[in-house]
């Protein structure tokens, strides 16, 4: 006879954010503003990236366009292609927290809530 090992159904929170992206997916550009101490530290190509995007974006667009994911985001690894240079906003973001659950719900990712 064979033991039946019962195993903890209960959905974990996640830990990393590898494989998702959903917290990349809302913002047009990096979640910060051209101008200020975070874009100084910025290499001038990226700072120009984002400045280009910027204007590219809102040149002729109605106020209220369709959001596209974030400029640095890479759609085939879901990941952050200039993370060493990311913004506070992203650098602050927790993982597994309820702004990171609800990203991930709202793209229709498995979550799991605490308690």
């Amino acid at each position: 006879m064979r033991a039946l090992h019962l195993v903890d159904a209960k959905p974990q929170l996640p830990t990393d954010c590898e494989g998702c992206g959903a917290c990349c997916l809302i913002p047009s550009s990096p979640p910060a503003l051209l101008l200020g101490e975070w874009a100084n530290t910025l290499p001038y190509q990226l700072w120009k990236e984002l400045l280009d995007h910027a204007v590219q974006r809102t040149r002729g667009l109605p106020r209220r366009s369709p959001p596209t994911a974030c400029l640095w985001f890479d759609p085939e690894t879901r990941r952050c292609r200039d993370y060493e240079h990311r913004p506070p906003a992203c650098r602050e973001f927790e993982c597994g927290g309820e702004a990171c659950l609800q990203s991930r719900q709202f793209w229709g990712m498995n979550v799991a809530r605490a308690g």
